[in-house]
Protein backbone atom coordinates (compact mmCIF):
# COMPACT_ATOMS: atom_id res chain seq x y z
CA UNK A 1 0.00 0.00 0.00
CA UNK A 2 0.78 3.37 -0.44
CA UNK A 3 2.53 5.25 2.65
CA UNK A 4 -0.45 7.88 2.70
CA UNK A 5 -2.75 4.55 3.10
CA UNK A 6 -0.31 3.29 6.07
CA UNK A 7 -0.48 6.71 8.00
CA UNK A 8 -3.94 6.40 7.69
CA UNK A 9 -4.45 3.28 9.16
CA UNK A 10 -2.06 4.09 11.85
CA UNK A 11 -3.45 7.19 12.97
CA UNK A 12 -6.99 5.78 12.88
CA UNK A 13 -6.00 2.30 14.62
CA UNK A 14 -4.27 4.27 17.72
CA UNK A 15 -7.11 6.72 17.86
CA UNK A 16 -9.69 4.26 18.40
CA UNK A 17 -7.39 2.02 20.92
CA UNK A 18 -6.16 5.20 22.69
CA UNK A 19 -9.23 7.52 22.70
CA UNK A 20 -12.15 4.68 22.72
CA UNK A 21 -10.40 1.52 24.07
CA UNK A 22 -11.39 -0.42 21.03
CA UNK A 23 -8.46 -3.20 19.86
CA UNK A 24 -7.84 -4.28 16.23
CA UNK A 25 -9.39 -7.31 16.80
CA UNK A 26 -12.50 -6.13 17.61
CA UNK A 27 -12.94 -3.65 14.85
CA UNK A 28 -15.39 -6.43 12.55
CA UNK A 29 -17.54 -6.04 15.17
CA UNK A 30 -18.41 -1.95 14.39
CA UNK A 31 -19.42 -0.01 11.45
CA UNK A 32 -17.89 3.00 10.59
CA UNK A 33 -19.29 6.74 9.50
CA UNK A 34 -16.55 8.54 7.22
CA UNK A 35 -17.12 12.66 7.46
CA UNK A 36 -16.03 13.72 3.76
CA UNK A 37 -15.12 17.38 3.35
CA UNK A 38 -18.12 19.23 0.84
CA UNK A 39 -15.94 19.27 -1.70
CA UNK A 40 -14.09 15.98 -2.24
CA UNK A 41 -11.81 13.69 -4.80
CA UNK A 42 -13.35 10.52 -5.38
CA UNK A 43 -10.25 9.00 -5.01
CA UNK A 44 -9.57 9.94 -1.78
CA UNK A 45 -13.01 8.98 -0.61
CA UNK A 46 -12.39 5.45 -1.86
CA UNK A 47 -9.00 5.18 -0.22
CA UNK A 48 -10.67 5.88 3.19
CA UNK A 49 -12.75 3.32 2.44
CA UNK A 50 -10.40 0.41 1.45
CA UNK A 51 -8.33 1.55 5.02
CA UNK A 52 -11.61 0.83 6.83
CA UNK A 53 -12.88 -2.27 5.59
CA UNK A 54 -9.90 -3.97 3.79
CA UNK A 55 -7.12 -3.07 6.34
CA UNK A 56 -9.10 -2.37 9.82
CA UNK A 57 -11.53 -4.90 9.24
CA UNK A 58 -15.00 -2.95 9.91
CA UNK A 59 -18.16 -4.63 9.17
CA UNK A 60 -19.62 -1.61 7.29
CA UNK A 61 -18.51 1.49 6.45
CA UNK A 62 -20.60 4.91 4.51
CA UNK A 63 -19.54 8.46 4.36
CA UNK A 64 -21.36 11.51 4.79
CA UNK A 65 -20.37 15.41 3.78
CA UNK A 66 -19.33 17.31 7.20
CA UNK A 67 -21.77 20.31 6.53
CA UNK A 68 -25.53 17.93 6.80
CA UNK A 69 -23.33 15.83 9.59
CA UNK A 70 -23.14 19.44 11.17
CA UNK A 71 -26.18 20.89 10.68
CA UNK A 72 -27.82 17.53 12.12
CA UNK A 73 -25.37 17.71 14.62
CA UNK A 74 -26.54 21.34 15.74
CA UNK A 75 -30.72 19.88 15.29
CA UNK A 76 -30.77 21.80 11.97
CA UNK A 77 -32.66 20.58 9.25
CA UNK A 78 -31.55 23.84 7.05
CA UNK A 79 -29.06 25.93 7.45
CA UNK A 80 -25.71 27.35 5.81
CA UNK A 81 -22.42 25.98 7.38
CA UNK A 82 -18.97 28.02 7.36
CA UNK A 83 -16.07 26.20 8.32
CA UNK A 84 -13.37 28.73 8.72
CA UNK A 85 -9.98 26.62 9.00
CA UNK A 86 -6.23 27.32 9.62
CA UNK A 87 -5.55 28.04 6.03
CA UNK A 88 -9.22 27.82 4.09
CA UNK A 89 -12.79 28.77 4.82
CA UNK A 90 -15.55 26.47 3.19
CA UNK A 91 -19.22 27.35 3.13
CA UNK A 92 -21.92 25.36 2.39
CA UNK A 93 -25.51 25.36 2.57
CA UNK A 94 -28.27 22.65 3.62
CA UNK A 95 -31.47 22.43 2.97
CA UNK A 96 -34.10 19.58 4.08
CA UNK A 97 -30.73 17.55 5.17
CA UNK A 98 -29.31 17.65 1.83
CA UNK A 99 -26.16 19.90 0.86
CA UNK A 100 -26.89 21.91 -2.25
CA UNK A 101 -24.13 22.00 -4.57
CA UNK A 102 -24.24 25.41 -6.28
CA UNK A 103 -23.93 26.59 -2.94
CA UNK A 104 -20.27 24.68 -2.12
CA UNK A 105 -17.20 27.30 -1.99
CA UNK A 106 -13.86 27.05 -0.35
CA UNK A 107 -11.75 30.32 0.11
CA UNK A 108 -8.12 29.88 0.21
CA UNK A 109 -7.87 31.95 3.27
CA UNK A 110 -8.68 30.92 6.48
CA UNK A 111 -7.91 31.78 10.85
CA UNK A 112 -4.51 31.64 10.40
CA UNK A 113 -4.47 34.99 7.29
CA UNK A 114 -7.08 36.77 9.52
CA UNK A 115 -4.37 36.85 12.38
CA UNK A 116 -1.70 37.89 10.05
CA UNK A 117 -3.35 40.71 8.62
CA UNK A 118 -4.45 41.78 12.31
CA UNK A 119 -0.82 41.17 13.31
CA UNK A 120 0.43 43.45 10.21
CA UNK A 121 -2.06 46.11 11.29
CA UNK A 122 -1.17 46.70 14.88
CA UNK A 123 2.52 46.57 13.38
CA UNK A 124 1.22 49.22 11.23
CA UNK A 125 -0.27 51.71 13.51
CA UNK A 126 2.72 51.09 16.33
CA UNK A 127 0.97 49.34 18.70
CA UNK A 128 3.08 49.69 21.85
CA UNK A 129 2.78 45.85 22.89
CA UNK A 130 3.34 44.02 19.44
CA UNK A 131 7.04 43.00 20.22
CA UNK A 132 6.48 41.53 23.59
CA UNK A 133 6.09 37.98 23.89
CA UNK A 134 2.39 37.77 25.02
CA UNK A 135 1.12 39.21 22.01
CA UNK A 136 3.84 37.10 19.79
CA UNK A 137 2.11 34.31 21.72
CA UNK A 138 -1.00 34.93 20.30
CA UNK A 139 -0.21 35.25 16.89
CA UNK A 140 1.77 31.85 17.19
CA UNK A 141 4.77 33.68 16.31
CA UNK A 142 8.48 33.81 17.91
CA UNK A 143 9.89 36.55 16.71
CA UNK A 144 9.19 39.81 14.87
CA UNK A 145 11.39 40.37 11.47
CA UNK A 146 11.44 43.79 9.55
CA UNK A 147 8.85 42.04 7.03
CA UNK A 148 6.27 41.88 9.24
CA UNK A 149 6.54 45.70 10.49
CA UNK A 150 5.54 46.88 7.09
Amino acid sequence: PEPVIEDIYAIWTAAFQNHLGLAPEDFNNYKILIVIPDLYRRAVVQRYFDVALRLMGFCAAMCHVESVCTSFGAGLSSCCVVNIGDRCTSIACVDDGLSLPQTRLQLAYGGRDVQDALFRQLCKINFPYVSTDLLCCFFGRTRISQADKY
